[in-house]
């Protein structure tokens, strides 16, 4: 049976903690792809957030769909919301279909 690298990911951070208190907060961003296409204020508001309570938060998964369309402008509005995280907290990011195929056209399954 093959285990999901997401299913690691969880054990690993549960596993690895030095601390008394398990607990940590794992955040999720699913489906960005509206709000890089039409609202990336709301993006940025929610990776600006996100990067103020950094030491609160362990990992941050978004989990797919970044963009709408696959299109440079979209895909200009992910990196800039995404980028204030960097050297902050740890992120991955799971592409969708939306963000695969010709631009303008994505939406291949």
């Amino acid at each position: 049976m093959k285990i999901p690298v997401i299913t690691w990911m969880f054990m690993a951070m549960l596993f690895s903690s030095s601390t008394s208190d398990p607990s940590f907060t794992l955040i999720l961003l699913p489906d960005t792809q509206t709000y890089a296409e039409e609202h990336p204020e709301i993006l940025n508001a929610q990776t600006g957030w996100i990067a103020r309570h950094a030491g609160d938060v362990a990992f941050v998964l978004q989990q797919g769909d970044l963009t709408d369309d696959n299109t440079t402008d979209q895909w200009e509005n992910v990196a800039a919301a995404f980028s204030v995280l960097d050297g902050k907290v740890d992120y991955a990011f799971a592409p969708g279909n939306h963000d695969m195929g010709d631009s303008g056209r994505a939406n291949i399954r």
